[in-house]
């Protein structure tokens, strides 16, 4: 409540208040600098909430319960997973996307604002979501009609790769948007070095760690 508050302050005519003030010009800055910090941190606390809503939708596990012998048994599991894959995985996808959207757009009204520290941990957060995304697209569970066939398999996860390139790259320019603004201003804490240590596992050639 206390985080929508400062919200609500803010955007009712929280800066009209500050610039009516009769403080000398100079107080009224840092009145209003301090503003914008604190609304910064009360939305990317409120935009958390919609992080772990996003987070908390499970991925769907799949189940078969074909039984016979081997090829009527594959055959079933093979239809069972098609049917898995239409059904449960579309959905799972769907509600997915719609969560990080809901969540990524709460966190870019931070953006407006122009507060650094805040801007760096609200890219981390986007950044993170995209490569959840990413990390649970690929581990989605390998067909029946490919299990035993290690060629087949590895370009099953080949195409699960290509497939999932579009949301790294969504997580890298969330990441490297964190670096660059972290970097510009000199401002260096946790969520800085956590988009260092994630660009460098997704592309280590293109982000090398920087020494100490």
């Amino acid at each position: 409540p206390y985080f929508r508050a400062a919200v609500k302050i803010w955007t009712e005519g929280g800066p009209e208040e500050i610039a009516k003030s009769d403080a000398p010009d100079d107080q009224k800055a840092r009145s209003l600098a301090f503003a914008k910090i604190a609304v910064a941190e009360a939305l990317f606390h409120l935009a958390n909430d919609d992080f772990e809503k996003f987070a908390s939708i499970p991925f769907p596990v799949f189940k078969s319960t074909a039984k016979g012998d081997s090829l009527s048994k594959k055959q079933k599991m093979q239809e069972q997973f098609q049917k898995w894959m239409q059904e449960d995985f579309t959905k799972w996808m769907g509600e997915k996307a719609k969560a990080l959207d809901v969540a990524q757009k709460n966190y870019e009204k931070i953006s407006e604002l122009q507060v650094p520290q805040w801007d760096i941990a609200a890219a981390t957060r986007v950044g993170d979501m995209y490569l959840s995304f990413v990390n649970d697209f690929r581990d989605a569970p390998v067909p029946p009609s490919l299990q035993g066939d290690d060629e087949l398999v590895d370009l099953y996860y080949q195409g699960l790769d290509e497939a999932s390139r579009p949301w790294v790259e969504k997580a890298k320019n969330a990441y490297e948007f964190c670096l660059i603004t972290a970097t510009k201003v000199r401002w260096f804490n946790e969520f800085m070095t956590r988009c260092e240590e994630e660009l460098f596992k997704l592309d280590p050639r293109a982000y090398p760690r920087a020494a100490e």
